[in-house]
């Protein structure tokens, strides 16, 4: 637990000096901890509000982040993008994904709840979520002063709709134009939405699911990133039995 060393013979003002040093240290420490128990509970309060909204939505949110989890992991570990992902993100990048779907709960029960697929519309209505999340966090950002994590959430709940080609929403961003957490959100999203059972459609299998995602590689999909999903599918397919399992239980 020895935080400094003093080499003797030492000067009174160098031991006061070492002294100030070791308390500041200990104030830092407090003031961390405090501000990182600030900011979990602010995560969970969010966190248990979607889930209060929505269960499918709350559930969907918890897995969803599994899944970023581990190809967050691997793209690390491959030195993927290394100079934009670095471990001491990991955190930050875990609360924010969790809340990619918050915008989620300013949609209407109507459409939000509807038991079948939604018509044009209500799909276009659907889509606002992006822009709702991203006010929500932006509104955060100006009224605290900002965190990392409130601008890694605001970039994720605004972008995990876009696709590698440009061809998704809101803002029709193109390649590498994404954040790169965002790429990774969405392959987790879709993996996650497709092996999910809902009121309008049965889940697909964790092998249909790895088709559609390689199929989509380079037009839906970051390309890199999806190389990195079928080398560690077997940890995603681990994942899903796991849900599977605890549902059924």
């Amino acid at each position: 637990g020895a935080e400094d060393c003093i080499i003797l013979p030492a000067t009174k003002a160098l031991l006061f000096k070492k002294l100030e040093h070791c308390m500041e240290l200990y104030r830092l420490r407090k003031e961390n901890v405090r501000v990182e128990k600030y900011q979990s509970t602010l995560y969970n309060g969010f966190a248990e509000l979607v889930d209060s909204r929505d269960e499918e939505t709350g559930d969907h949110l918890k897995n969803a982040t599994k899944y970023f989890n581990i190809l967050l992991q691997e793209a690390i570990a491959n030195d993927y993008y290394k100079d934009i992902l670095a471990m001491e993100d990991v955190n930050d990048l875990l609360r924010s994904a969790t809340l990619h779907d918050i915008g989620k709960i300013g949609i209407h029960d109507d459409v939000l709840r509807k038991p079948s697929s939604l018509d044009s519309a209500e799909f276009e209505y659907m889509k606002t979520h992006t822009t709702l999340g991203m006010q929500a966090f932006d509104k955060m950002i100006k009224e605290s002063g900002g965190n990392r994590w409130l601008y890694l959430a605001k970039d994720i709940a605004y972008c995990h709709h876009e696709r590698w080609d440009g061809t998704g929403y809101p803002n029709g961003l193109k390649g590498e134009e994404i954040p790169i957490y965002a790429r990774i959100m969405t392959i987790a999203d879709v993996y996650d939405a497709l092996t999910s059972e809902r009121c309008y459609k049965e889940a697909l299998s964790h092998q249909q699911a790895m088709e559609i995602i390689i199929e989509g590689k380079g037009s839906l999909f970051d390309p890199r990133l999806v190389d990195l999903f079928v080398n560690a599918n077997q940890r995603f397919e681990a994942v899903l039995k796991g849900i599977n399992n605890t549902s059924e239980s």
